[in-house]
């Protein structure tokens, strides 16, 4: 069961990835002449100066904006820089404009993932659809030990506390589902597997039952799960 979990857990955290990525589309090339007098401008250094380390350009499909965001190294201070551009070559900010497209799609798609918003668009209320839901959670950062820490105590005392740690997010994870596990049994929906190493419940439900749970706060997105027999091993 705890390598279905694990195996569960790592195809639905990609999805999860490519989906959010989805918006940004990423590539690379040389920066141009009326960039680089951009940054030149930006920078209060002379163009020659200046040294392009790389770049990305970025397509922020909800909002219809394409940016360009480029690592520059100043060769008279010997300083690096990233800056990003519109199309416009208009320094801005890709924070705020990430938001932005991210604010835009939640607008038209809701908490649905694109993907399964088209599909659903093909079913009917009672249709039957399998899916991956995946539930706001509050990002948990737990540091690596340093070198210094394995010293003063050691591994074994190291590996007891990260599974100390490991068992009380798994707790938490759990809390945090239960209440939807129920709701989505009470509505006559199927769980196919609850995931305690991921904030993730994959589910059989109808459209109509899809629908409805998108509506809650609790939830981040919900997914398509397109591949679910070879998820949970049938």
């Amino acid at each position: 069961m705890i390598r279905k979990q694990i195996k569960f857990s790592i195809i639905l955290l990609a999805i999860f990835l490519l989906s959010n990525a989805d918006p940004l589309f990423a590539q690379r090339g040389q920066p141009s002449e009326a960039q680089l007098n951009a940054l030149s401008k930006e920078l209060g250094v002379p163009a020659a100066s200046l040294e392009i380390l790389n770049q990305s350009t970025l397509h922020l499909k909800f909002i219809d904006q394409r940016v360009t965001t480029l690592n520059v190294h100043n060769r008279e201070r010997h300083e690096v820089y990233s800056i990003t551009l519109d199309a416009s070559d208009k320094k801005v900010d890709l924070n705020a404009l990430v938001e932005q497209d991210r604010a835009a799609k939640k607008n038209r798609f809701g908490n649905l993932d694109p993907a399964l918003h088209a599909i659903l668009e093909t079913k009917r209320g009672s249709d039957l659809v399998e899916v991956g839901i995946w539930l706001v959670v509050a990002s948990e950062f737990v540091p690596r030990p340093t070198p210094e820490e394995y010293a003063a105590k050691g591994a074994d005392v190291i590996r007891k506390e990260r599974e100390v740690l490991d068992r009380e997010r798994e707790a938490r994870l759990s809390d945090l589902e239960s209440p939807l596990i129920e709701m989505i049994k009470t509505m006559g929906g199927e769980i196919l597997l609850a995931n305690t190493m991921a904030p993730i419940i994959s589910a059989r439900l109808t459209k109509d039952q899809v629908l409805s749970l998108s509506t809650l706060p609790e939830i981040d997105t919900i997914y398509h799960n397109n591949n679910q027999g070879s998820i949970l091993g049938r």
